[in-house]
């Protein structure tokens, strides 16, 4: 039985290319597992930050916690289009998620 408590954390575009046809929903720009109890977390980037560039509409980026009992290995997936959040989670026996939280973007004019 372990001890500690280790967190993998997931951001998700799930309108990704856009909002009216999100045929790449679920696009994965991040996943981070950090093992909590020390003042300074150990972390393992899973996959590398990409930041999001919506080019149309507004999107939601959409932040995921989940907690786990044991560090896990976990591997990051082929690629960043039609990311699977619930696959993902039962994959890795990580069923429920521990937080939530999501915002919304857009492209701004001129850029």
């Amino acid at each position: 039985m372990c001890s500690r408590v280790d967190i993998c954390q997931v951001l998700v575009d799930p309108d990704a290319p856009c909002p009216s046809n999100p045929i790449h929903k679920g696009a994965f720009w991040f996943a981070l597992l950090a093992l909590m109890g020390s003042i300074v977390p150990d972390r393992n980037e899973i996959m590398t930050y990409e930041d999001p560039q919506p080019t149309l509409g507004i999107h939601r980026l959409v932040f995921v916690l989940f907690k786990q009992q044991c560090r896990q290995i976990v591997v990051a997936p082929e690629q960043r289009q039609n990311f699977n959040i619930r696959e993902f989670s039962q994959q890795y026996n990580i069923d429920s998620s521990a937080a939530a939280t999501y915002y919304n973007c857009h492209k701004e004019n001129g850029t």
